[in-house]
């Protein structure tokens, strides 16, 4: 992947200083079009960019997974070459290192010194596998519980689709799983995923797994396509509207107007939106809300919890004069839900105007971007 977008420049700034009142309108005129039609061209950028990121990162990770590999082997390989053949009624101590009968692989006694009488490869009590990186086990079905304690192999397939909330596997050990199709890994305390946020499989997605006394601890994922796994969980929402459509009309001094909310951009986040309402699972939460309006004199926006009729944020003050001019409201700020909730974007205008919640730029081919709003889960 290259980055192959390039930036328009920007046309000649106008200088009150040096031009004419009809030169510095054009300029600035010219200079608003300019800037407009840049954004597209900036975001086509910033996806490449990403794009590019998501491959370098994905680069990283299968270098990483193969480093760990071979450092696992090799000390694998040392604590094999003097294992014994495991005898039953034999008394083993913490360490000792034996090859099962059943199938030839080494097992490290975890367990404080005892006698063992079932073979190690059916007592995932007291041994855990080693000797057998690189090795591929039988394929294991989905389940609400996998258990890789029992895995024959420490690379290993899970077939199906059944949702999968808690994976065993034995303290200190490590696996990799491949999935042949798609399903949910549901985080929690028996299933820790990276950026604690559920993940979606699709085929041959790889992650490695290892044992921890908190549970299951996932410590690398990569998906097939070479696309990020997953970061802080997002949410992006806004109004879209067609091109030559204006914000609408503002209400003077009603402090309940609802600015409209229509268009789900991103949700990693399990949110959902209908009907203006956003709605948000319990979690600590931080925001970003951008709110425009026109010709209003005072405005003001806040973030509303319509569940519990309360104000969570009171957004900036803005004075976009009567006279023409255009200013956004901002909501920024951290907060935390005990429970669901759902949440609107209420804005107080001191002037009705006809456009006062925003007005159409009417570029050709080009929809009208008006409240936004995003949200990270940060707990």
């Amino acid at each position: 992947m290259t980055i192959t977008q390039v930036i328009t420049a920007l046309p000649a700034v106008p200088d009150p200083a040096t031009d004419t009142p009809a030169t510095f309108s054009a300029k600035a005129a010219a200079s608003v079009l300019a800037q407009k039609a840049m954004t597209p061209e900036l975001n086509t950028w910033a996806t490449q960019a990403n794009a590019l990121a998501v491959e370098v990162g994905a680069d990283a990770d299968a270098a990483a997974d193969q480093a760990a590999l071979a450092v696992s082997s090799a000390a694998a390989a040392v604590s094999a070459s003097t294992a014994a053949l495991w005898v039953t009624g034999t008394t083993y101590a913490l360490g000792v290192t034996v090859i099962a009968p059943s199938n030839m692989q080494g097992y490290r006694k975890k367990t404080a010194s005892s006698v063992s009488s079932i073979d190690p490869a059916s007592d995932a009590t007291n041994w855990t596998i080693v000797g057998m990186y690189g090795v591929k086990g039988a394929n294991i079905a989905s389940a609400a519980t996998v258990n890789l304690s029992t895995a024959t192999g420490d690379y290993i397939h899970i077939t199906g689709t059944t949702t999968i909330t808690t994976i065993t596997i034995p303290i200190g050990a490590e696996r990799t799983v491949i999935f042949d199709g798609a399903l949910t890994l549901t985080h929690g305390a028996a299933l820790l995923l990276p950026g604690a946020a559920n993940i979606v499989t699709a085929a041959n997605d790889r992650m490695i797994v290892r044992g921890d006394t908190t549970g299951a601890i996932v410590t690398s994922y990569t998906k097939s396509t070479g696309a990020a796994t997953a970061g802080t969980p997002y949410l992006h929402v806004r109004e879209e509207q067609a091109s030559g459509t204006n914000g609408g009309t503002s209400v003077a001094a009603d402090i309940t107007q609802t600015r409209v909310l229509n268009t789900v951009k991103t949700n990693t986040i399990g949110a959902s939106l209908a009907s203006n309402t956003i709605t948000l699972l319990a979690g600590t939460y931080q925001c970003r809300i951008r709110v425009p309006s026109y010709s209003t004199n005072t405005t003001k926006a806040f973030l509303y919890n319509s569940s519990d009729a309360s104000y969570i944020f009171v957004g900036s003050n803005s004075y976009p004069a009567a006279s023409g001019a255009c200013c956004d409201s901002f909501i920024v700020g951290q907060f935390t839900l005990a429970t669901t909730k759902n949440l609107t974007v209420r804005h107080w205008t001191g002037a009705a105007f006809t456009n006062g919640l925003g007005v159409a730029t009417s570029i050709s081919g080009q929809i009208e971007v008006y409240t936004e709003a995003e949200f990270w889960k940060v707990a």
